[in-house]
């Protein structure tokens, strides 16, 4: 059966064919990597493969053992060549044919003929490669790789011929796609992504894009398979309690794709620090080691502007970062909250500028889906000691909470007392309507108590200014809430509806005011932003 050699850009015919071929491409192959173990073994490193498909990852070593030289021929033509590359031809010399110590030692060398205007044409590196002095038709050109790379390169090279690959198994794919980055093949690398596309996404899979080389993550061709396997593995790691065990098990790639995302249910930032420090520790147990890499890589995506003042504080006092990174980090996130919502919008767009998305908001400064609500908080000292906390609610988030939900702020704190908000809709005792209510509760047990003034106000359309809509003063014991069960004094339906005076570009705004009445109430100044 004759094969059609009519198809557009399919030159396959005329791989290694010496009659459709001005160069012969040298492969100089070298043993892939090892390490000597105390017990008299070889520990062979070998990458680029899946697991479930060849029990490890992109990135992620992994070990088979095999005898010291002359205990048996363990390697011996590991890589068989197919009767469509019968004409490539294969070298051993006697000494590098077996296994020694020096592993640097060319241990093949395969030859293939090659028409350098087809690989240039397909390939920078190539392009470059038989321009650097190799004028002369039939000059030999030379690469070198490992062992492990030597079957992705052969399928690369029938690419650029045919367009086309004859695999389309999981592990190969991966392998030509790293072979494709290498060798700078964009088509290549465009082909492999959409073959990959084709199967089902899962965790070991997701990790495997995570573990790529940057240069390959970086790859515009693969953004669009990246950013899958980067929601994927938000998604599937999205609640934070309830597998801190397997996050604190991840490499630094997947640690990095949780980081990553905006949907993780967490209560507060402060929650993604303390665990993201807590897998720096386990990870890299040497500091100099630990901080390198909470600076270079973890640091940008932690939402430090999210962050409550006393976990801030944390960052300047504890060892995770150095001093000068610590300083930096906390006066940018205080800037940051101090802005108004547009300011920090615009904040976020300077910042990220020399980013990759241009035009995108840094994200830094992208507020996560967090399950407390982030709060502003300004503690003052004089004429009276208290505390002044904003707290602003979307219309989407009030209308979730109805027919009987809540939601919660982070915690605040007044003196040694922490606090929190709960904003919530519930059935007035009568039974006619539902309304909008505000609760303060109280942090600690029974034994903490705290005289105080409290006061809730909201900001009014038609005022234009914070209206005060409750007042009370009592002494409030840990565990214990109070507030109106009704704050505006109206049906749920009139405080949610479009002509609302409480909502302003779609927000409310919410200002609560704790007074200390105790004897304990004269602190020192302090002025905490959030």
């Amino acid at each position: 059966m004759e094969t059609d050699y009519t198809a557009a850009g399919n030159f396959g015919f005329a791989f290694d064919n010496p009659m459709f071929s001005d160069r012969v491409l040298s492969i100089e192959i070298l043993p892939d990597p090892v390490e000597a173990q105390p017990d008299g073994t070889l520990v062979i490193k070998q990458q680029n493969a899946v697991p479930g498909d060849g029990t490890r990852s992109h990135g992620e070593v992994c070990t088979v053992k095999c005898s010291l030289p002359g205990a048996e021929d363990s390697v011996a033509s590991k890589n068989q060549d197919s009767d469509g590359d019968s004409m490539i031809k294969e070298s051993l010399s006697g000494e590098e044919a077996t296994w020694s110590r020096d592993f640097s030692t060319v241990h093949r060398v395969k030859t293939v003929h090659i028409n350098s205007a087809i690989l240039a044409i397909k390939s920078p590196y190539f392009y470059k490669l038989f321009s650097n002095g190799m004028r002369e038709s039939g000059q030999a050109a030379k690469i070198r790789i490992h062992a492990s790379e030597e079957a992705a390169l052969m399928e690369l090279l029938n690419y650029m011929y045919k367009n086309s690959l004859s695999t389309t198994t999981l592990s190969s794919l991966l392998d030509i796609l790293i072979a494709a980055d290498k060798y700078d093949v964009v088509s290549c690398m465009q082909y492999c992504s959409q073959q990959l596309s084709k199967h089902p996404m899962d965790c070991d899979l997701a990790f495997s894009y995570m573990n790529f080389p940057s240069s390959v993550l970086q790859a515009v061709a693969l953004q669009q398979l990246t950013n899958s396997a980067k929601q994927f593995i938000g998604v599937q790691f999205r609640n934070i309690a309830k597998c801190e065990n397997q996050l604190l098990n991840l490499s630094l790639t997947g640690i990095e794709a949780i980081l990553s995302s905006d949907d993780l249910q967490v209560c507060s930032e402060d929650v993604i620090y303390d665990l993201v420090m807590k897998w720096a520790e386990v990870h890299y147990p040497q500091l100099e080691e630990r901080r390198k890499v909470l600076e270079t890589r973890l640091r940008h995506l932690i939402r430090f502007p999210y962050m409550t003042s006393l976990k801030l504080k944390e960052v300047t006092t504890g060892a995770y970062f150095s001093p000068e990174v610590a300083s930096e980090i906390v006066l940018e996130a205080l800037f940051f909250k101090n802005e108004t919502p547009s300011g920090q919008h615009q904040l976020a767009l300077d910042r990220h500028v020399a980013g990759e998305n241009i035009g995108n908001p840094d994200q830094r400064f992208v507020e996560r889906a967090y399950i407390c609500r982030p709060v502003k908080a300004v503690v003052i000292e004089l004429p009276r000691y208290h505390c002044v906390v904003h707290l602003d609610l979307t219309r989407k988030e009030c209308e979730s909470l109805f027919p009987a939900g809540h939601s919660e702020s982070e915690a605040f704190y007044l003196g040694k007392h922490g606090f929190y908000l709960r904003a919530f809709c519930v059935m007035n005792p009568n039974n006619v309507s539902r309304c909008f209510g505000l609760y303060l509760g109280m942090l600690g047990n029974e034994s903490d108590k705290f005289k105080m003034d409290f006061e809730i106000a909201a900001w009014s359309k038609r005022e234009e200014k914070y209206k005060t809509q409750y007042i009370d003063r009592t002494t409030l014991t840990g565990g214990q809430f109070l507030g109106p069960w009704n704050l505006f004094k109206t049906s749920w339906e009139a405080f949610i509806a479009d002509d609302s005076p409480y909502f302003i570009n779609g927000k409310l705004h919410l200002r609560a005011m704790v007074y200390n009445l105790g004897s304990n109430g004269c602190q020192p100044p302090v002025f905490i932003l959030r």
